[in-house]
């Protein structure tokens, strides 16, 4: 039986290994523009179909150039969006972000993207991003007996601190955002990038705080570790955790409405040792959709999350045919780092 059991280890993390070193690399992006206060952005346009431009914007033929102040560029550095997809996907929220802007959100397709910026070719600041928010929810209830029952709507706002967490990351350098992470975390371990994030949200959140935890791959991970930290579960209160294309982990001691959405041709969403130990709420406590990608895994994984066409029936939350909305506050938006080694 432990012979077993050391045969399913091994296989588990070789698998891990080589998914997370493979799923790390983005998907036709090219990175430009960093460390530059004016970024250049090829015909950038939102969801919508409409063009980006912040409010100094200058059009010079068919090239849109956004100027940043200088401050801002440092806080936040934009890479050039190098695909259609890339520009279609990330350009309006990259414009709010930069802008400081307040947005409004109903869909966990928008939560994906939030998420999804911590990467490190989108910013180098780190994968950890802790903004404050608004989480708006309709809860209907019947009320009175058989003769005069009536039906309830209430709507409740709650002021949350919104904490994201990209996962592996292998163009990151001294990133706790690596394989290694991966199989640690895939494993329920403590881990360096577990300790970053904890120590992150104790500095900038204050206690007694209302949390919403979201993750992509083992950024979703790290976030079901950290939901289930004592000292976490003790000085805050976790109202929801969100992942995209991650495992179960932890899942007696979580803390929150946790919602594990994935792609039907993601296989991420398995790799964790609870397949092996908890295989029924590995498979039934995830929220499938299928993106259409008829087994490419890698791409599913990579982009399947950020779809308003696939994940758009999802709110906020990651509840299917929910009413939650969150409304973001760029303008308290930080990112954070998470070194394997710091240097003073």
């Amino acid at each position: 039986m432990r012979t077993k059991s050391k045969v399913l280890a091994v296989a588990l993390s070789l698998t891990m290994a080589v998914s997370a070193f493979t799923l790390a690399m983005p998907t036709n992006v090219e990175a430009a523009g960093k460390n530059n206060s004016s970024v250049e952005l090829d015909k950038a346009v939102d969801l919508q179909g409409n063009v980006y431009v912040s409010e100094e914007a200058a059009t010079d033929g068919d090239n849109v150039t956004a100027e940043v102040e200088e401050g801002l560029a440092q806080d936040f550095n934009l890479y050039a969006l190098s695909t259609d997809y890339n520009e279609r996907i990330f350009s309006q929220i990259i414009g709010d972000v930069v802008n400081r802007n307040t947005v409004t959100y109903d869909k966990a397709s928008d939560l994906a993207r939030i998420v999804n910026l911590g990467y490190s070719w989108h910013n180098d600041k780190g994968p950890i991003s802790v903004s404050k928010a608004v989480l708006t929810k309709e809860n209907t209830y019947t009320t009175g007996w058989l003769w005069n029952k009536k039906t309830v709507t209430e709507t409740t706002q709650d002021d949350i601190y919104v904490v994201g967490l990209s996962g592996t990351d292998v163009l990151a350098l001294n990133s706790t955002t690596n394989a290694i992470t991966d199989l640690f975390s895939g494993f329920e371990q403590d881990n360096m990038y577990v300790r970053n994030i904890k120590k992150v949200i104790l500095a900038n959140i204050p206690e007694g705080s209302k949390i919403l935890i979201s993750g992509h791959s083992l950024g979703g991970m790290v976030s079901q570790q950290i939901s289930a930290d004592p000292e976490i579960k003790d000085r805050y209160e976790i109202v929801n955790v969100v992942t995209f294309g991650s495992p179960l982990l932890c899942g007696v001691n979580r803390e929150g409405e946790v919602q594990r959405l994935g792609d039907t041709s993601d296989v991420v969403p398995y790799l964790s040792v609870n397949t092996f130990t908890h295989l029924l709420w590995q498979v039934f406590g995830l929220n499938r959709e299928d993106g259409g990608y008829f087994g490419r895994f890698i791409t599913a994984h990579c982009q399947s999350y950020q779809r308003d066409d696939v994940w758009g029936g999802y709110d906020v939350t990651g509840v299917k045919g929910g009413n939650a909305t969150l409304t973001m506050d760029y303008s308290t938006t930080q990112f954070f780092s998470s070194p394997i080694v710091v240097f003073k």
